[in-house]
């Protein structure tokens, strides 16, 4: 019904604006359209087979005939140029960014959020959804390990950590309801030797989120393909250190305020895990 009704009153408007990938197929105006990263071309493998065809071919149209795109990274920018040749110059970089909230929490309440969750400190956090390009399985494996270099004598000498610190074992948090082709992130879980130290919340309110990021020692977002990346911003807004991938715009989100980490690596991922365990100790 879109095109037709810009047809019927396209005297009406200068300028038709979709926060999407997607543009009408047949637009009488001018239009802006935006791209949030372009993963369906890159890891084809981490959706369904028709979201790809959907997203790719509809995307390069929309692309293809927009006055101007929006992209949300200089990477995504740098995307939007590669794959779909679009001049640089008609594509504009708008940083998403995160709401302003409360940093002190009613104490009942942050009680109640862990005990819902049967959460204790401390504790790893990740936030989105599960689903395979969030690399939900390695950051399980990186955290299998994890415990395993807590009984390991030279680890500590590595460190310097003092026996007391050393014996505190992190819970990992997974926060985030289930999404696509999210059977292997689930059967890592069921049959980690740790599983009962890895805690899946399902979907979250917004304070619950907060509350979660407040008081974790790190968060983890080890995606294998962002095209910006909202929950180490969040975790930055609560000054939870964010452990973030060394690929894709993560590095561009975090600056110098974050660990970067080869997100195909557990265990490069399990000494940032013990590192920011130490940092939050000290």
């Amino acid at each position: 019904a879109l095109p037709i009704h810009l047809f019927l009153h396209k005297h009406s408007y200068d300028v038709f604006f979709t926060p999407g990938h997607y543009a009408p197929r047949i637009c009488p105006i001018p239009y802006v359209s935006c791209v949030m990263d372009t993963a369906y071309l890159v890891h084809p493998e981490h959706f369904k087979k028709p979201d790809v065809l959907k997203l790719s071919k509809w995307t390069q149209y929309s692309v293809k005939n927009a006055t101007k795109v929006i992209a949300i990274s200089q990477f995504t920018k740098d995307e939007v140029v590669k794959y779909y040749h679009k001049n640089p110059e008609d594509i504009i970089i708008a940083y998403p960014a995160v709401a302003e909230v409360q940093k002190r929490f009613d104490p009942k309440s942050v009680q109640t959020s862990f005990k819902k969750h049967k959460i204790t400190q401390p504790y790893f956090l990740f936030v989105g959804t599960l689903q395979p390009r969030k690399n939900i399985t390695t950051l399980i494996a990186a955290f299998e390990i994890y415990y395993r270099m807590q009984a390991g004598r030279s680890l500590q000498k590595k460190y310097r950590v003092q026996k007391k610190n050393s014996e505190i074992k992190a819970k990992l948090v997974i926060a985030g309801k289930i999404g696509w082709l999210s059977e292997s992130i689930l059967e890592k879980i069921n049959n980690s030797p740790v599983k009962n130290k890895i805690v899946l919340t399902g979907f979250i309110t917004e304070l619950e989120k907060h509350i979660l990021y407040h008081y974790a020692n790190a968060s983890c977002l080890i995606g294998l393909y962002e095209g910006f990346g909202i929950p180490p911003l969040e975790s930055l807004h609560h000054e939870t250190l964010p452990i973030v991938s060394n690929t894709s715009s993560l590095p561009e989100v975090v600056g110098d305020a974050g660990l970067l980490v080869d997100p195909l690596n557990p265990q490069a991922v399990a000494d940032q895990l013990w590192s920011a365990q130490h940092a939050s100790t000290l």
